[in-house]
């Protein structure tokens, strides 16, 4: 299990990109998912250097996914290796022609990791279960099961351990990268353990004062999650 940490602006990568394996980039201002400007993701490339696998966010899947392809682009050239997309409310279109369109206007290189809300469904949101059926359908690359709501409630409040083992094992079945996030801290790694996702998120957890919009990390919080993962994994294998 690898660490993504997510960062809103160059000061706060240069604070933790020798921490995380991936710098995960959003605005949390603009919603759970918020796209960042393409300035910040160029600036944040600049600061994390040219080994450095990057993540941005894309906001949510729309009916215009051809517009949504475009933004996609735009973050790429300014540096993103993966785009994370959420698809939330799929009412109005089809989540896999849309996740196909993007996915084929991106260069090969170029991950895409889909995103479902575990806590989506009182806003009328897609079904985590039915994330991995559709990644594999629209050839994406990888899942993220995250949260809405960041007002407090974690993913494991959010759901249910039994629902995101089953999410998480049909996704490995079919090829994907996994991934999990929403209001997790240092108390919830060995759960994660457990659960064995190829990638944990954390925000909330490395900011001063917890604040997820806030500008500012604390590298010693971010030190230590990264600390106690290794601990965690390592006696895992002995």
């Amino acid at each position: 299990m690898r660490l993504l940490l997510s960062v809103i602006s160059k000061d706060e990568a240069d604070g933790i990109k020798n921490l995380a394996d991936v710098i995960d980039i959003k605005d949390p201002s603009k919603g759970p998912l918020g796209p960042p400007n393409p300035e910040t993701v160029k600036s944040v490339r600049g600061a994390a250097g040219p080994g450095k696998v990057i993540s941005v966010a894309l906001g949510e899947a729309s009916p215009d996914y051809k517009a949504d392809a475009k933004r996609a682009m735009t973050m790429v050239e300014m540096g993103a290796d993966i785009i994370k997309i959420a698809l939330a409310d799929v009412s109005g279109f089809s989540p896999v022609e849309a996740v196909s369109f993007i996915r084929n206007t991106l260069p090969g290189e170029v991950k895409l990791v889909l995103v479902a809300y575990a806590d989506g469904a009182k806003r009328g949101f897609m079904e985590p279960a039915t994330l991995p059926s559709i990644a594999g359908l629209s050839c994406a690359d990888g899942i993220l099961i995250d949260t809405c709501d960041k007002t407090g409630l974690s993913l494991f409040d959010s759901i249910n351990t039994f629902e995101l083992e089953n999410i998480l094992e049909e996704s490995k079945t079919l090829g994907l990268t996994t991934a999990l996030a929403g209001c997790l801290d240092m108390g919830d790694i060995e759960k994660l353990a457990s659960l064995a996702p190829d990638y944990a998120g954390f925000r909330s957890a490395i900011t001063i004062g917890k604040e997820r919009g806030s500008d500012g990390v604390d590298c010693a919080k971010a030190m230590l999650l990264k600390e106690k993962l290794s601990s965690i994994q390592t006696e895992s294998v002995l």
